[in-house]
């Protein structure tokens, strides 16, 4: 049974009883046992901390054409920061459930948080900045830490080695099956000598906002046939929540797929343009992730009508409007791929299944 067949039988049985995802994990000496892991994974960029009780940690930046790995120890006051941080009532309490994605935002930026208690592992996957925000007043602390040890290194030391995503052998050990579910450890993976690559073929998400209602589709396809989809819409009034569904495809598909994606047009394309800062009354977004062998590409496309946020101007005429069209031609036959292989079938919802956002 493959990995993402587990996490939907797994999901099924647990989720619903459970106020937070946790996997027991097998005993370990105090001193070795991991804090934390953190990771955020940017356009162009990949960083992840991994933190032992002890105070040691490692520390990885994984970016297209290279990366940089360290280890070092924190200092005592250090360690305490960051645990007084971590043992926040409010971060205890936080579930996947709470955290949700505001909609009309694609934002090339997650964070995840696998955080060892006594219960297990808590795991935690904001899609967007947006989708912290909610919880500034306790996560806020932990992400200038994060930013603090990734720029800083304090008493570390470059170590000549190929990443490993910042992945502890206790957490890989524990439920593999959860990985993809909540801390998606493997989202962005550069390649390396030693054969490393992403597990996934390629990610979309696909939303259309328009007077407030906003309809989205993302899909993760996967090297072994398999792909999950999400669904969902929303308007003023009501929020449905996202359907899932998970199947296979052929392999003639996934052949099609891949020489799609590997198109000198799409392969070489660079683009990366979602509006920030600015109320859109319509508009349609695209955002993909195609694994390469250097690595994760990354694009953004919007095409869209938006109204400068001046509360004073309410004419809403053109001189206060701001445009944009995006030529997607390059992706429109991957679209085009997505609808008849995936999108047209009628595969069964899977019920009480926790949508991820198609992380995968």
């Amino acid at each position: 049974m493959n990995l993402h067949r587990r996490l939907v039988i797994l999901l099924c049985s647990t989720l619903t009883a459970l106020p937070t995802l946790w996997a027991q994990s097998p005993a370990q000496r105090p001193e070795d046992e991991v804090l934390v892991r953190m990771q955020r994974v940017r356009r162009d960029e990949n960083v992840c901390v991994l933190v032992k009780r002890s105070g040691e940690y490692e520390l990885e930046k994984i970016y297209p054409a290279k990366s940089e790995v360290y280890a070092g120890t924190l200092p005592a006051a250090g360690i305490s920061e960051l645990e007084r941080s971590l043992n926040s009532d409010d971060l205890r309490r936080l579930s996947q459930k709470q955290i949700s994605l505001p909609p009309g935002t694609e934002s090339l930026e997650q964070l995840y948080f696998a955080i060892r208690r006594q219960e297990g592992w808590q795991r935690l996957t904001f899609s967007t900045p947006e989708s912290r925000k909610p919880f500034a007043n306790f996560l806020d602390p932990l992400t200038k830490w994060f930013d603090m040890v990734a720029k800083e290194r304090p008493g570390a030391s470059s170590v000549k080695r190929e990443p490993t995503h910042c992945e502890s052998s206790g957490e890989r050990a524990v439920a593999p099956a959860l990985r993809g579910a909540v801390d998606s450890s493997s989202h962005v993976r550069a390649a390396s000598s030693s054969g490393v690559v992403a597990p996934f073929v390629m990610r979309i998400s696909l939303e259309h906002v328009a007077n407030g209602y906003v309809s989205r589709t993302c899909a993760t396809v996967y090297p072994d046939l398999h792909y999950h989809l999400e669904r969902g819409e929303q308007n003023p009034s009501f929020q449905a929540k996202p359907r899932v569904y998970e199947s296979s495809v052929t392999a003639e598909q996934l052949d099609e797929l891949r020489r799609l994606l590997d198109t000198p047009e799409l392969k070489g394309l660079e683009h990366s343009n979602l509006p920030n800062g600015m109320a859109v009354r319509e508009a349609d977004f695209a955002v993909m992730s195609i694994a390469r062998g250097e690595g994760i590409q990354n694009l953004a496309f919007s095409s869209y009508f938006g109204i400068q946020n001046d509360r004073r101007d309410t004419t809403q005429n053109k001189a206060n409007s701001r445009y944009s069209t995006d030529d997607m031609t390059a992706i429109k036959p991957v679209r085009k791929w997505l609808k008849d292989a995936i999108e047209s079938r009628k595969t069964p919802e899977i019920k009480k299944a926790v949508a991820t956002d198609c992380v995968p």
